[in-house]
């Protein structure tokens, strides 16, 4: 009995230890949470306001000659794709790994975020480029720059078809759902335009839409990343949330069963008191 006490008292110690680190992880995270989203929240007004101008220059000036605007003849697609590079996370990586699978084949070309997501893209024999990105953060001003030039560069080549970008997108608290987003060529163009006359552009409609572009580029591919490091972060919230709840279940249990095993052995030792005494 002595030595089952032992035991469960040790796994008590355990679960405790477990249940430390569970709510300082949860902690951190949550704070994690409330910065990157307000990091994305900030963002997202002039991301929306640059879109809307975006919209009203490629809508009127659609019809000129630009390879932003047009897909290549190639069947090799680029896809952007966002992991995590710590774990503890949930089912996030999973998700977009699970999502990932269904859209992506293997004549695909692939730059990832997250060394999770490059472990698991290279193990599966996925064409993965060297670029730079997996450990770094994702509002690195710098890498979003060479990201950038590296993709409009290979596109005007015409080496790809088109260029994605897979990523989480924050629903809410909860909700977290990994998503298809193209970048080039450009197709986010509104269907009724809220100018019904075409702006005046100088010094030329495709010298605007040019420089215009990269701007565009660099800002959605910042504001996306923002949602995706939100996701991650209230991902891992949730999943240290309910690991704690679990462990304070477990330990409960534990506590109860400990008790029990302490008071038959309580109860042993005093029927083998009084066996003894009736003897004499």
């Amino acid at each position: 009995m002595a030595i089952e006490l032992s035991k469960i008292k040790k796994r008590i110690n355990s679960v405790s230890s477990a249940l430390k680190v569970t709510k300082a992880m949860k902690l951190v995270s949550s704070i994690k949470v409330q910065k990157w989203k307000k990091q994305m929240l900030s963002n997202r007004d002039y991301v929306n306001c640059l879109v809307d101008i975006s919209n009203i220059v490629f809508t009127h000036a659609k019809k000129i000659d630009s390879s932003f605007l047009k897909e290549n003849e190639t069947d090799r697609r680029l896809f952007i794709v966002v992991t995590s590079s710590l774990g503890l996370c949930g089912a996030y990586n999973q998700n977009i790994f699970k999502y990932c699978d269904k859209l992506i084949t293997k004549n695909d070309d692939l730059i990832i975020f997250g060394s999770k997501g490059l472990k698991y893209f290279k193990k599966n024999k996925y064409t993965c480029l060297d670029f730079e990105t997996e450990s770094k953060e994702k509002d690195d001003d710098k890498i979003i720059k060479e990201l950038t030039n590296f993709i409009i560069d290979e596109f005007k080549k015409g080496k790809y078809k088109n260029v994605n970008l897979i990523y989480t997108h924050f629903k809410n608290s909860l909700s977290f759902i990994p998503t298809t987003f193209k970048i080039l060529p450009f197709e986010n163009i509104s269907k009724n335009s809220k100018n019904e006359y075409p702006p005046l552009m100088e010094p030329s409609s495709k010298e605007i839409v040019d420089k215009l572009f990269p701007l565009y580029f660099k800002s959605t591919l910042y504001s996306k990343l923002l949602e995706a490091e939100v996701s991650e972060h209230a991902s891992r919230s949730n999943a240290m949330d309910n690991a704690t709840n679990n462990a304070t279940e477990l330990l409960e249990m534990l506590q109860l069963e400990f008790n029990k095993a302490r008071q038959t052995s309580i109860t042993e030792e005093i029927i083998e008191i009084v066996s003894g005494s009736q003897n004499k």
